[in-house]
């Protein structure tokens, strides 16, 4: 649906999903699958790596990771010089120690743990993905990858794409499965979701169309 212009069809694309327990790697070119690979390799990984580093259950790693990712004040930055700034709101609330959670903001020590963990994890499946690269190049000779775009629940994890963006020599994408959709009036509420982009719904938006015809706004 997102490679509808005649230059778009020509061109070799990279769709790779990262969900809780596997990450699949999806090259094509003119509507076509041409290669699919799938990685053992999710979000689960990250939540059981923090986990083992810091002696809590996987569930309690979940949680913290989650925190950290609402937390503006780090906003994975572990460099005063490198954080956003903040509306005066904002600074009000974190200067009281409060996450946006309601709860204490984590220590700096622990977000460095939980940095550090998915670093590692993330520096693996980007080896991963890279290794599907170099096979495709290899395999369909003359093929020339542009960009990836990133589907799944995982795709916000900044620090993956973060590594991604430093590994792998092409355009880091994250995908807007919903974008030109018409949402009002459906029982989900997506305005709900700050994150805004939606990219968890790519398998559930891909199934739903296959076979029809659609319309997008």
């Amino acid at each position: 649906r997102s490679l509808r212009r005649q230059e778009d069809r020509q061109r070799s694309c990279v769709f790779v999903d990262v969900g809780s327990r596997f990450t699949t790697v999806v090259f094509g070119r003119g509507g076509q699958i041409s290669f699919i690979k799938q990685i053992p390799i999710g979000g689960g990984n990250f939540n059981h790596q923090i986990a083992a580093k810091l002696g809590i259950s996987v569930g309690e790693a979940e949680m913290l990771r989650g925190k950290l990712r609402m937390d503006r004040d780090s906003f994975y930055f572990t460099g005063e010089s490198e954080r956003p700034s903040l509306s005066n709101a904002e600074s009000g609330i974190y200067a009281s120690g409060q996450s946006s959670m309601g709860q204490g903001g984590l220590d700096s020590s622990t977000r460095q743990v939980i940095i550090d963990s998915v670093s590692a994890v993330a520096e693996e499946l980007a080896r991963e993905i890279s290794l599907c690269f170099r096979y495709y190049t290899v395999t369909f000779r003359g093929e020339r990858l542009e960009r990836a775009v990133f589907t799944g629940g995982e795709a916000y994890e900044k620090v993956l794409l973060n590594v991604l963006r430093r590994q792998l020599a092409v355009e880091i994408e994250v995908a807007q499965p919903l974008k030109g959709f018409d949402l009002s009036g459906r029982d989900i509420n997506f305005d709900s979701d700050r994150r805004g982009l939606l990219c968890e719904w790519a398998v559930a938006a891909g199934l739903a169309l296959k076979g029809s015809s659609y319309s997008v706004n």
